[in-house]
């Protein structure tokens, strides 16, 4: 545990956190982690259907993969499944295990790894302000390429109600 605690202070270091103090990035042990959830649950008695409820119940987080690390980021989507006292919720980025789903242990450098990749950090690359220059340049080349195209196509934009309309720039308007 005291390797997850030092992995945690480094992934908030790192990465950061939100305004209200929650790192972007954790990692935490699936095991008997739960989280309040609104729906519809079916519930048995061994393998005999019992009845269907509808409301809020504490359901098993990973149910699907105990005993295993995972790296959470923290996201702002509109879940109206979850139940929560702040916005937004951690969902798994990447939970640690093998081909075979066999357990791995925790590493911090392996940690570092997949959450440089979901940042989509490139790797050995480093772009230069004249690189990212040329390549904005170029999208707006081939931007204005299309509309220019599609004046031409289709003439007269449908802005202009009536064939002598005229556009005057509001900028150039003098009082």
């Amino acid at each position: 545990m005291a390797e997850q605690v030092i992995i945690n202070e480094r992934l908030k270091l790192y990465y950061g956190t939100e305004l209200d103090g929650r790192p972007r990035y954790r990692v935490l042990w699936t095991t008997n982690k739960t989280e309040q959830r609104i729906g519809e649950f079916n519930e048995f008695y061994g393998k005999i259907f019992l009845r269907t409820v509808v409301g809020m119940k504490e359901c098993l987080r990973y149910p699907y993969d105990q005993d295993r690390w995972v790296i959470e980021k923290l996201f702002y989507i509109n879940n109206p499944e979850l139940v929560s006292e702040k916005p937004g919720s951690y969902e798994p980025v990447h939970i640690l295990k093998d081909k075979n789903g066999e357990y791995l242990p925790l590493n911090w450098k392996v940690v570092q790894t997949i959450v440089d990749f979901a940042e989509a950090r490139p790797v050995g690359i480093q772009l230069t302000d004249k690189d990212w220059k040329a390549e904005d340049q170029q999208l707006t080349d081939k931007e204005v390429a299309y509309f220019e195209d599609v004046l031409a196509d289709q003439g007269r934009s449908n802005l202009f109600a009536f064939e002598n309309s005229v556009f005057n720039d509001s900028t150039k308007v003098f009082r």
